[in-house]
């Protein structure tokens, strides 16, 4: 091949971004992410933010900001839900994201005037 790569993976990205380098790195949004970004890009929450491995006090606290508040038990169950059932990283460590949904699993089974089967 010939010449220099669109994306330099051939090179490390520097810690610190600057508007003055123009090489792409290949962490630049894409034209989807520039047309269509989410409804939490203004306030700079990217989609990575929500895959992150969190403690569970972290977890515990955000959703606490939230307006979320569980007790113990009820909050290790989810916990171990989110982390046996939604693991999208197959690690066993949960992320707001799979907290999430196995809080919705929870929310819904509760609106319909019973509990989860995992309960």
């Amino acid at each position: 091949t010939f010449g220099v790569p669109t994306i330099r993976s051939d090179i490390p990205a520097k810690a610190k971004a600057s508007v003055a380098d123009h090489q792409n790195y290949g962490n630049d949004a894409d034209a989807a992410s520039l047309l269509h970004p989410s409804r939490f890009a203004p306030i700079g929450v990217d989609h990575s933010d929500f895959v992150a491995e969190r403690s569970a006090d972290d977890i515990r606290q955000l959703f606490a900001k939230a307006g979320y508040s569980f007790d113990d038990e009820e909050f290790s169950k989810i916990w171990r839900r989110a982390a046996t059932h939604y693991d999208l990283s197959g690690d066993g460590i949960v992320s707001i994201e799979e907290f999430r949904l196995a809080l919705n699993e929870y929310d819904d089974a509760r609106e319909e005037g019973g509990m989860p089967a995992w309960w």
